[in-house]
């Protein structure tokens, strides 16, 4: 069983606080968007912690996650929030630690969508194209 934590990252003068709730959130948005291949999972996870530093999203994991329009798999979330897999936790708490493989990327597409469209300063990584 996880236990209540409150997880707290320095960004550049901007702090995100995650609860257990909000890591669980982020790994269930992780699984949906991104499967269990890690490398994906934790770009995913940085898109929604860059979101929460970035002034044009809320400041809140929450927040981001639900924000209208923008996560379509948020709908998903509540069915697997309570069952995380470990490989998205594991990126999820990564994240939060400050590991980051897309450095301030705040969108991606699936490649098949993004094929032939070009993304200034893009990088693909699993099925997802980050920009």
């Amino acid at each position: 069983a996880l236990q209540t934590q409150t997880m707290t990252v320095e960004a550049k003068s901007k702090t995100v606080k995650a609860s257990d709730k909000d890591i669980k959130t982020m790994a269930a948005v992780c699984y949906l968007e991104a499967g269990t291949h890690y490398k994906n999972c934790l770009a995913v996870a940085n898109v929604v912690l860059n979101r929460v530093k970035s002034k044009g999203y809320p400041n809140t994991i929450n927040g981001v996650v639900y924000q209208k329009s923008q996560f379509s798999v948020a709908k998903h979330v509540k069915k697997h929030i309570n069952k995380p897999k470990k490989t998205c936790l594991k990126a999820v708490k990564n994240a939060l630690a400050g590991e980051n493989n897309i450095k301030n990327r705040k969108s991606f597409r699936s490649a098949s969508y993004a094929r032939g469209k070009k993304y200034k300063n893009s990088v693909k990584i699993g099925d997802n194209v980050f920009f």
